[in-house]
């Protein structure tokens, strides 16, 4: 992404001799999520909500390694639970999705 004129003139030089590019940006929420954390959270449907055991199976991470992420995530505000057996996606801040 060019985001200025420095950008460019950095990007025109040859490797090594420009100025260097800032890498980066405004931290997001599942940033740095373990991998297991973000499979799982990512085996979430838009709408609606799964089951552990069929988050599990989608995610292909273990039912009690999937407990544990939904656990960690729902800490984080990043998944909630539906009724007694399911979950559902959520954003920090209320911004649920």
């Amino acid at each position: 992404l060019v985001s200025g004129a420095d950008d460019v003139l950095a990007l025109l030089q040859p490797i090594g001799q420009g100025p260097l590019l800032e890498l980066g940006g405004v931290a997001r929420p599942l940033d740095g999520l373990p991998v297991e954390q973000l499979r799982v959270r990512e085996a979430l449907p838009a709408r609606g909500g799964r089951s552990a055991a069929e988050l599990s199976l989608s995610s292909g991470v273990s039912l009690p390694d999937c407990l544990s992420a939904l656990v960690e995530l729902e800490s984080q505000e990043l998944v909630a639970r539906v009724g007694e057996t399911g979950w559902r996606l959520a954003w920090p801040g209320g911004r649920d999705g």
